[in-house]
């Protein structure tokens, strides 16, 4: 597997990176979610393909975003990383209540993956009855 790159936002102008990317591999440890993450990535990257893998399986040496979410019962992690450079990782994490359930989980996760997007592509999506996207 190539080098991995990690960046922060520091590292370049927000979206300035984006035409570069032709793959993203999302890596997932609760398969339950996968139809929340991958839509809001494909929502983002349209027209980028996209794939969900499993913790354990090796990601595609041609992946230009890895997005790694780990959700637990108390906490949620997501990971953007670029294949090949340096960098530190942009990583965020967040408490889930305890007496929240798998609504709260769903919508941390959500929310996290959103902002870290959003602050990675530059721009925000758009949102209404029209688009299907809520805020």
């Amino acid at each position: 597997m190539p080098a991995l790159h990690i960046f922060t936002a520091a590292e370049a102008a927000p979206g300035d990176h984006m035409d570069e990317i032709r793959k993203i591999s999302v890596r997932l440890n609760d398969r339950s979610y996968e139809y929340d993450v991958y839509t809001l990535v494909i929502a983002f990257f349209q027209g980028v393909e996209c794939h969900v893998f499993d913790p354990d399986t090796e990601i595609p040496g041609d992946t230009g975003l890895l997005v790694d979410v780990d959700i637990r019962e108390s906490a949620v992690s997501v990971t953007l990383a670029e294949p090949e450079g340096e960098g530190v990782p942009l990583v965020r994490e967040v408490a889930i209540p305890e007496e929240g359930g798998r609504a709260a989980v769903k919508n941390r996760t959500k929310r996290t993956l959103y902002e870290m997007l959003r602050d990675y592509c530059g721009r925000d999506l758009p949102w209404g009855s029209l688009t299907g996207i809520r805020p």
